[in-house]
């Protein structure tokens, strides 16, 4: 490889150009699908042969956006409600958010060595397979949808069949309530029930009976009364009867005993009683028959209600309903339960082909070139910060020299007053030493010529 240069340039972070013949860049649609998985098509001239590989992966990676859109846009459908042109926004939005992380993906392992190839690529590739998961599953459950759904609404209808018949079996039409354990859960409340009133109608006519038997026992011994006051009066002989006929004092007491037992015994009120019970045993037989005639209708209503509350709380068919219907068919199915596995792994190895075809692809020539390249721009990157790092502290490294000097100068300087000062002091105290010395001479000659 050889670098082509046209003559110094002011501007040092530009690299030069690598080369000298690459091949007619390409202008057609290809260029936008490798632009996919962050092709450079300045470094892809130098090598075209790999301009086919590298647009298939481009193409994969766009696949794969479009698979997730379909995924996510399935997904939403049954989990919430909302315009289509809302749920295709939101689906679009998801299919460009995985295709940027497959761009990602691809993108950044361009130029890599074969060497680092495992650190590089199975972190990528856990990551591609968790975005896979993600997506193969709404779109296993659109493969599967009519078979889901088959199976969805025969579990609802034979749910609805067996409540239904619990209903009905915790709550016959005759009003009879079932106290099983079982049916504690499962009764209706259903007004006019002929339970109830065959209960009042039983309490109603015991009552009746119980009157009856004390009218009847007070009516007799009254009657013997009356039998005896009357057989006195008319002086009929016999067992207690005088045999004088007319009203004496004894058909007088007897009369009057007939007319206290009557007061006492209560007689009047127990026929009044006895009236009212006789008319209440007689409309709660006409209630009792009407409720046998409608309960019948009204329970078959009832429970009607019941399970059209049921069947409008299963509501829509939901992801999770989906996933557990799936769930019983493979339960139940080797055929369902293998395929599901197949087409679920498909997809998976579908979403995940990007990565796969470029590890696959193993080190191409335009990796090669990329990674020349990028060796040559970080060189050509250290020699310019190299550059930039010197003319930045030339001026600095001047001033410092700068200070270096001129700290020399007066410490020279500083030196040289020292020495002329001391100079001047020696000096000085030689011209005291020999004032000193002049001054005792004179004083010495003195004394001699006073002597």
């Amino acid at each position: 490889m050889t670098l082509r240069s046209a003559g110094p340039s002011p501007d040092l972070d530009e690299p030069p150009e690598l080369s000298a013949d690459p091949a007619s860049p390409d202008r057609g649609l290809g260029r936008y699908m490798r632009a996919l998985v962050g092709i450079k098509e300045e470094v892809l001239d130098y090598v075209p042969t790999d301009r086919p590989r590298y647009t298939g992966l481009g193409i994969i990676v766009l696949n794969t956006g479009l698979l997730a859109a379909l995924a996510m846009l399935s997904a939403l459908d049954k989990i919430v409600t909302a315009p289509w042109p809302v749920l295709i926004l939101a689906a679009m939005a998801w299919g460009w958010i995985i295709l940027t992380i497959d761009r990602w993906l691809i993108s950044s392992t361009h130029g890599t060595h074969l060497t680092n190839k495992t650190l590089i690529f199975v972190p990528r590739l856990l990551l591609a397979i968790l975005i896979a998961v993600s997506i193969a599953e709404p779109l296993t459950l659109r493969i599967f949808q009519l078979s889901i759904y088959t199976r969805i609404h025969h579990d609802r209808s034979q749910a609805l069949l067996t409540y239904g018949s619990r209903l009905k079996l915790c709550n016959p039409t005759t009003g009879v309530l079932n106290t099983a354990p079982s049916c504690a859960h499962y009764q209706l409340p259903v007004g006019n029930s002929p339970t109830i009133l065959g209960q009042e109608l039983t309490n109603a006519k015991q009552q009746e009976s119980q009157t009856q038997n004390q009218v009847n026992g007070i009516e007799s011994h009254l009657a013997q009364l009356q039998n005896a006051a009357r057989d006195e009066c008319a002086g009929i002989s016999g067992n207690g009867l005088s045999g004088l006929a007319g009203v004496g004092y004894r058909c007088k007491h007897d009369y009057a005993a007939v007319a206290s037992y009557k007061a006492s015994s209560g007689l009047t009120p127990k026929l009044h009683l006895l009236n009212r019970l006789q008319a209440k045993v007689a409309t709660l037989n006409t209630r009792l028959a009407q409720s046998k005639a409608g309960f019948s209708g009204a329970m078959t209503a009832a429970i009607k209600h019941a399970i059209v509350i049921m069947r409008d709380g299963q509501g829509k068919i939901g992801l999770l309903d989906e996933w557990k219907a799936l769930g019983e068919l493979a339960s139940q199915s080797t055929i369902v339960l293998y395929g599901r596995w197949l087409v679920w792994l498909l997809l998976i190895m579908l979403d995940c082909l990007p990565i796969l075809s470029k590890l696959m692809n193993g080190e191409t020539a335009y990796d090669r070139r990329l990674s020349r390249r990028v060796e040559t721009y970080e060189r050509i990157g250290d020699v310019d910060e190299q550059l930039r790092e010197q003319r930045g502290t030339i001026d600095k490294e001047a001033e410092i020299l700068t200070n270096d000097s001129r700290r020399s100068d007066q410490t020279r300087q500083a030196a040289k007053e020292d020495r002329v000062k001391q100079a001047r002091d020696d000096a000085e105290l030689i011209r005291n030493v020999e004032m000193l010395a002049k001054q005792w001479i004179r004083e010495g000659v003195s004394e001699s010529g006073d002597y």
